[in-house]
């Protein structure tokens, strides 16, 4: 079956294909009958698979008030679905289900039981909600709004009714506190182009972003001032990393400058105009995790009356002479006690006065035990504490524990920048010689591995790696390139910035390239530049561009797909094709786009201009392709050939950025056949070099699958004979002789 036959049963299927239009959120908001209400929470999305004849979905619970009930709102957001028997596509729709009970009931009690009536409507095994989120005061139910509470705050049911004030905070129960931005594309594009213009010198970090502080679930929008702190301060680069990515519960950080409780002071002192409830609840959120416990009313007495006691005893203390203090003890007025003297004597007292040993005297034996303990105080030379008044004093006695001094303000922690050796600098450390460049590898990227800074420390970054390869009059040389990624250390406020790392090693040019090319990569890459641990060995290489120089940016690009070591030797033209060592290695054929600013311009020109209905995507790329790694561009001429035959569509679809292997192209719907592509490619060329031809030829040869088409023409022959089978594949008889049996 040919292309064009292909797609006009394509077509066919699609006009035969029944489309069910799916139900809009405001739709099926009406048919279900939703109320006004004062909604006051809703729980995350909750994806449920989709089970045999049945859609998958994704669904979410609302609660809200009216004034006379309590009203859940189940919210399910179908997938797609495609019947195949008959023939039916079901778009992505809407549905929602509401549940009302009198307000007289209780929430807490009631939350269980709706929830599980409100699952058990659904189809199959569907897991309950875990995490929720506090609903914008005054906000109605709308599709917007349930996207804004799915990426806002995610906290407990217990900590989301405690934050929309429909219950108090239960005892023990600590406040959560969250913050994340949000990238405000809109804004982006404004301010870029207010500065390219001329309107504006720069622009601030914090003008790209919405800073969110979520209290038990509850949302708020910081000013731009409190932004500004926030970021210039590096408060938020040290919370949520450089890329200012995901959400952080500030209650749980323990580690670092910004670990509970300092975490949350810092960022209460970074406010600037906020509103007074979300300062208080900062404020009550750091007292609680700095005491480490909240205060229960027991908690409060039992600290009331130690308090009272102390201030009663250090009176007493005051009040107590030093003679008074010796008789109690046991000792006459004018003798001077040794302190083992006092200890023994206190502890023969304490038994004698002990409230478990006088049972029928609790009261006197309590008031004498006083006694004996501050008798051994004075004896001891303790004093009480500094403000206390003696007896007859009136005056309320001063806290026995004063309140600790004023913390400093907070000032702004000063990241210090530390840069390692740039792209030059790494190659002169290296002693990488000037050579000529033949290959390099596809940049790969590595995971955080241990790597020594700048300094000598030892710090977790990420990497990408590659290797080069070039000759000089001499050697073969291979250099091994690490571009360290930039890192911020929020703990020890440390700004790593991007560097490089080098190393080369160089061998005579007598030695064979294709056996020495493996060994000397794996010995670049223990060398230990990037730690004990090497990274696996690169599997696509590129040729280099011939005569360019080895520039960062150049290395920087290297980062498409590629083709295996062996035939970037043979693209390269360091060993030959018909050498043993790749006598079994078949031609490798890459192909992509890359946009040509100048034919985009002037396709755009000729949209404005209306000489144009549409301009078709490939017009505007600049087409190449590679034959084991030599890289050619085609010509206008040629791209126009391939279009006509929808070979570009049917092999990049609509993405000509993307790096296209044509001999792995295995067929498939509006797809190729390594073999036949390759073909139409090599038909399609106008004026590219005969390298190019002779080079696709060979591929297509090399990948035509020659034992099927082989025992296929015998067959044929065998069933029909030799001239039925020759007017049934088209070809001439010498043809198909020698295509079925080989040489006559």
């Amino acid at each position: 079956m040919n292309l064009g036959s292909l797609v006009e049963r394509v077509a066919r299927r699609a006009a035969a294909l029944t489309l069910v239009p799916g139900v809009t959120f405001e739709e099926a908001k009406s048919r279900a009958g939703v109320p006004l209400a004062d909604w006051k929470f809703a729980s995350k999305g909750v994806r449920v698979k989709s089970q045999p004849g049945a859609r998958s979905f994704l669904y979410w619970v609302v609660y809200g008030q009216t004034a006379s009930s309590h009203v859940f709102v189940l919210i399910l957001r179908k997938g797609e679905w495609y019947v195949p028997e008959s023939e039916t596509n079901y778009e992505a729709d809407c549905e929602m289900i509401v549940q009302a009970y009198p307000l007289t009931q209780d929430l807490t009690t009631l939350l269980p039981r709706a929830f599980k009536s409100l699952l058990t409507s659904l189809e199959g095994p569907v897991p309950a909600p875990k995490k929720f989120g506090v609903w914008p005061q005054g906000a109605g139910l709308t599709g917007r709004e349930i996207e804004r509470a799915e990426n806002g705050s995610a906290v407990s049911l217990k900590d989301a009714m405690a934050g929309a004030g429909l219950v108090s905070k239960a005892e023990g129960q600590k406040t959560q506190i969250e913050i994340w931005v949000e990238y405000l594309d809109a804004a982006a594009l404004r301010l870029n182009r207010q500065v390219r213009q001329g309107e504006r010198p720069s622009v601030g970090e914090w003008e790209y972003y919405h800073v969110y502080v979520a209290v038990d679930g509850k949302e708020y929008i910081l000013s731009e001032k409190s932004s500004k702190t926030l970021f210039e301060g590096g408060f938020l680069r040290g919370v949520l990393g450089y890329g200012y990515r995901g959400k952080k519960n500030l209650t749980r950080l323990r580690s670092g400058l910004f670990a509970a409780p300092e975490g949350l002071r810092i960022l209460a002192e970074g406010l600037v105009g906020e509103s007074p409830a979300l300062i208080s609840s900062i404020d009550r959120a750091t007292h609680e995790w700095e005491s480490g416990k909240m205060a229960s009313t027991d908690g409060f007495a039992r600290r009331v009356a130690r308090a009272h006691f102390e201030a009663s005893y250090n009176r007493g203390l005051v009040a107590l002479t030093m003679d008074q203090a010796k008789r109690i003890l046991g000792f006459p007025p004018n003798t001077f006690p040794s302190p083992d003297e006092v200890k023994k004597n206190y502890r023969q007292k304490a038994l004698e006065n002990h409230p478990d040993r006088n049972p029928s005297d609790q009261a006197g034996a309590e008031a004498r035990m006083k006694d004996v303990n501050q008798a051994k105080d004075i004896l001891d030379g303790k004093q009480a504490p500094d403000g206390v008044r003696g007896p007859g004093s009136w005056s309320r006695p001063s806290n026995p524990d004063p309140p600790p001094p004023p913390r400093p303000r907070w000032e702004p922690p000063k990241y210090t920048k530390k840069e390692g050796p740039d792209f030059a600098e790494a190659l002169r450390k290296a002693n990488v010689p000037h050579a000529t460049w033949k290959f390099i590898s596809a940049r790969t990227w590595s995971s955080s591995d241990t790597l020594a800074d700048i300094d000598g420390a030892s710090v977790q970054f990420g990497y990408s790696y590659s290797i080069l390869y070039g000759q000089t009059a001499t050697n073969h040389v291979f250099v091994f390139l690490v571009y360290l990624n930039g890192k911020v250390d929020g703990i020890r406020a440390i700004d790593y910035a991007s560097f490089w790392k080098a190393s080369a090693e160089s061998y005579p040019l007598s030695q064979d390239i294709a056996k020495l090319a493996p060994k000397a990569i794996k010995s670049l890459l223990t060398s230990g530049l990037v730690g004990p641990k090497a990274p696996k060995a690169p599997t696509r290489y590129l040729l280099w561009p011939e005569g360019e120089p080895l520039t960062e940016a150049l290395v920087l690009k290297m980062y498409s797909r590629g083709i295996p070591l062996k035939d970037v030797l043979i693209g390269a033209g360091l060993i030959s094709s018909t050498s043993e060592d790749v006598a079994d290695r078949k031609t490798q054929v890459e192909m992509w786009g890359k946009v040509n600013r100048d034919k985009a311009q002037e396709a755009r020109e000729k949209l404005r201009r209306n000489e144009v209905k549409f301009v078709e995507s490939w017009s505007y790329y600049d087409i190449f392709v590679s034959v084991n790694g030599k890289q050619y561009q085609l010509a206008d001429d040629t791209v126009v050939n391939l279009a006509k035959n929808h070979f570009i569509s049917g092999v990049f679809g609509y993405d000509l950025d993307q790096r296209k292997n044509l001999t792995k192209l295995r067929g498939g719907t509006l797809k190729f056949k390594a073999a036949t592509a390759l073909r139409l490619l090599a038909d399609a060329l106008t004026s590219e070099p005969t390298a190019l031809v002779l080079g696709l030829l060979k591929a297509a040869e090399d990948w035509e699958d020659k034992p099927a088409k082989t025992a296929a023409y015998r067959a044929l022959v065998a069933a029909e004979g030799l001239q039925d089978a020759a007017l049934w594949t088209g070809l001439p008889l010498f043809d198909l002789f020698h295509a079925a049996f080989g040489q006559p």
